[in-house]
């Protein structure tokens, strides 16, 4: 093999080891996320079966603000902490800050317009993920990524398919808990790659 092709493959060796470094740190973004709405999502199915009387729009309108504010609390902290952001760190960074903006830009046109759909909006959300996890899956060269992100599809024809029935909260939920904070769970627990020598 020749120097060339020696230092591509150290380039991408190094990126590899650099997306799964920023990787384990973003999955405290996806426990917080996961936790968030999964748990939101199924308050709000247990309200609506059990007549709880739980004023749903004070629920989300305090869930979705906090969870940004804890974001920008984890992004701020990161930031101290970082001394280098790697091409790898701003590209996963802007795919996932990507897919949080899109989903709340969504959520906020349609509740503002008075057209909030749950179910489109939910299977909407589940494609959304799907997408993060699939390139995010790529960059950080993890396979178990790539089930994760076809699961969320899977789960969005779910929605899809049952958009007009109660218990896609109940579905979604789930799915929120056990495929995206469960696998924030995963990445904290995985032993980041050391560092490559300069």
């Amino acid at each position: 093999m020749d120097e060339d092709a020696r230092a591509d493959l150290a380039a991408i060796r190094q990126a590899i080891d650099d997306g799964r470094r920023f990787a384990a740190g973003g999955g405290g973004y996806m426990i917080l996320w996961g936790g968030v709405i999964g748990l939101g999502q199924l308050a709000t199915y247990a309200t609506v079966r059990a007549r709880l009387g739980l004023d749903l729009d004070v629920l989300w309108a305090t869930l979705i603000p906090l969870a940004w504010a804890a974001t920008l609390l984890l992004v701020w902290r990161e930031i101290r902490m970082r001394q280098v952001r790697t091409l790898a760190s701003r590209v996963l960074s802007m795919t996932w800050f990507g897919c949080g903006i899109t989903l709340s830009v969504l959520y906020l046109a349609t509740v503002l317009t008075g057209g909030f759909q749950p179910g489109w909006f939910l299977a909407i959300s589940a494609g959304t993920m799907g997408i993060g996890f699939f390139a995010t899956s790529y960059y950080c060269a993890y396979g178990w990524m790539r089930g994760v992100a076809i699961a969320w599809w899977l789960g969005e024809a779910a929605c899809f398919a049952w958009r007009s029935e109660l218990e896609i909260l109940v579905l979604s939920g789930i799915m929120m808990l056990l495929l995206l904070a469960l696998p924030g769970i995963v990445l904290l627990r995985r032993p980041e790659p050391a560092l490559a020598e300069a």
